[in-house]
């Protein structure tokens, strides 16, 4: 296994270890160009995860601006793995295949929305409404 590589970004090296060849921090995959912050929407296929970002679009007839999605596939490594609902930053490289041409670097934060969104509906149990407002609390900090 080899050492612990600098990517030449500012993000924190990843707590597990991988051998994964197109890993930025373990393998020998280079990074470099475009820097985007997203969310995991999709996590289907292996070592892939589909990330998500909005963004704003002027249209100068109307001197308005409108929103628009963004969607990328991106490779994840196994020393990273994050799952549905992660906000996430990730890098250009190099084509890793037909449509990946990004890597996840660095896990920021779950989106409390899908904390809700995992709950069964018809849901009344005070004790599981208590522990999701703690663990939001938690995550707001």
């Amino acid at each position: 296994m080899k050492k612990e590589k600098s990517t030449g970004i500012e993000v924190s090296f990843p707590k597990e270890k991988c051998d994964d060849k197109n890993c930025p921090f373990h393998g020998e995959l280079k990074v470099r160009g475009r820097i985007f912050k997203g969310k995991v929407v999709s996590k289907d296929t292996h070592k892939t995860a589909i990330i998500s970002w909005e963004r704003r679009h002027y249209i100068p007839k109307y001197e308005r601006y409108e929103k628009r999605k963004s969607k990328v596939s991106a490779h994840n490594p196994k020393c990273i793995d994050v799952q549905v609902g992660e906000e996430v930053k990730i890098i250009e490289t190099r084509p890793l295949s037909k449509t990946k041409h990004f890597v996840i670097i660095e896990k920021i934060r779950i989106i409390k929305s899908f904390l809700f969104m995992s709950l069964p509906s018809g849901c009344t149990n005070n004790l599981l409404g208590i522990i999701l407002i703690l663990i939001n609390y938690l995550i707001d900090k």
